[in-house]
Formats: structure tokens, sequence, C-alpha cells
């Protein structure tokens, strides 16, 4: 999820994540954060998770 820097702080990001909660409550979001967004989403009760992606062309 991107939320342009001008929006920022707004909480529109966790609007976002609420509706979606909302209209999906039994579905896992999972999400990769950058190490600024690391808090954002750790602020907003989500877990951190370890692990590796690949695509065919990498």
């Amino acid at each position: 999820m991107l939320i342009d820097k001008q929006y920022r702080s707004l909480g529109l990001g966790k609007r976002i994540i609420h509706y979606l909660h909302n209209i999906y409550p039994n579905v896992r979001i999972e999400l990769l954060a950058t190490s600024s967004s690391r808090l954002f989403y750790e602020g907003i009760g989500f877990r951190t998770f370890y692990g590796y992606r690949k695509t065919k062309e990498e």
C-alpha cells in the first residue's frame, strides 16, 4: 500500500486496512514493508514474518 507523501499522517492507511478487514474478516493480509513503514504496520497490530519471494525472471 502506498500513500502519497502529501496525504500521509491523515489516517488514510489505517482506514483502508480497517475497511478491508471489515469486508473480508476471515482473510489474512500479508504486506511487505520498508524500514520506514514497518513501525506503521506494527502500530496497527501487524506481526512481522520472514520469507523469500522470487519470480521466474529473477
